[in-house]
């Protein structure tokens, strides 16, 4: 099975990087998806990204899923 990541339920997204790959994650990505992503749209380096998202997993902003 493949690992996504997506937002928890209830939790928006907003105007600084971090808000907005919390919107990038309402469909759930794979982890190389959503750096590729975060990446193209200007949110910082490979890691920079990879940080924030370890960051909002442990906040429980994104969520792992299986599938």
């Amino acid at each position: 099975m493949n690992t996504r990541i997506q937002s928890a339920p209830g939790v928006r997204g907003c105007c600084d990087s971090a808000g907005r790959m919390i919107v990038i994650a309402y469909t759930p990505r794979t982890r190389e998806q959503l750096i590729a992503l975060s990446i193209a749209h200007g949110d910082g380096t490979r890691a920079q990204i990879e940080a924030r998202i370890e960051d909002l997993l442990a906040a429980g902003l994104l969520i792992e899923i299986e599938g």
